[in-house]
């Protein structure tokens, strides 16, 4: 009986034992799981600044890509565009990216007419399309709830204009460019973007009619 008492002790001695290490283990795992979430986020914020950085040397290299090939004399002839298109576009690009930053939509507007219209197509990667129409009456309720997404910031990639047109102070501009849609400071979606806008110059250009297509890659 004595024996048996020996033994049964040193069981539960070694299990106490075992408990304890296993509590120890698990303390530690937490901890190394909480820190490699501390990386993670520290690893999504460098990539979304690798990647504008990546955006404005893409730039660089493109405008030096352009001014080697005019000294060579073989640069291809760009639609001519002047200087009020070309505003226009940085305005709406600044505008889209500002709804993230300032929860407000005022910075893009600013660039329609009072009436205008909204078209838009989009493909997913599987390839199925989804067209979504607007008017001045729709369109700012479509901004309103990408305002109320919490964490999302839209950022565009260098501007292609594929043709461009102007009559009296009528016009209309088609280009290309990259969009990158972040959810906090992670991109989460890539679209290449086809726009076409048409409106009038006045005091500047303002949009009538601005439709785009975006394909998701």
């Amino acid at each position: 009986m004595k024996i048996f008492k020996i033994g049964t002790f040193m069981i539960l001695s070694v299990l106490l034992m075992q408990c304890g290490s296993q509590e120890e283990t698990v303390n530690r795992l937490n901890a190394q799981i909480d820190s490699l979430k501390m990386e993670l986020s520290d690893l999504n914020q460098s990539n979304m600044k690798l990647t504008l950085e990546n955006d404005d040397h893409f730039t660089v290299i493109q405008n030096l890509n352009e001014d080697l090939a005019k000294l060579r004399g073989d640069e291809k002839s760009e639609p001519v565009v002047t200087s009020a298109i070309r505003q226009l576009i940085k305005d709406v690009h600044l505008g889209w990216e500002d709804l993230g930053k300032s929860k407000s939509k005022e910075l893009l507007m600013a660039n329609f007419l009072e009436k205008y219209s909204v078209n838009a197509v989009r493909f997913d990667l599987n390839n199925n399309p989804n067209a979504k129409q607007s008017n001045y009456k729709t369109f700012e309720a479509h901004l309103d709830e990408l305002i109320e997404r919490q964490g999302i910031s839209i950022n565009f990639g260098k501007v292609e204009i594929l043709s461009s047109e102007i009559k009296e102070d009528f016009f209309y501009v088609a280009y290309k460019t990259t969009g990158r849609v972040y959810q906090e400071n992670k991109e989460v979606m890539t679209k290449s973007l086809i726009s076409v806008i048409s409106g009038r110059i006045t005091d500047k250009a303002r949009i009538g009619n601005y439709s785009w297509v975006a394909i998701d890659q």
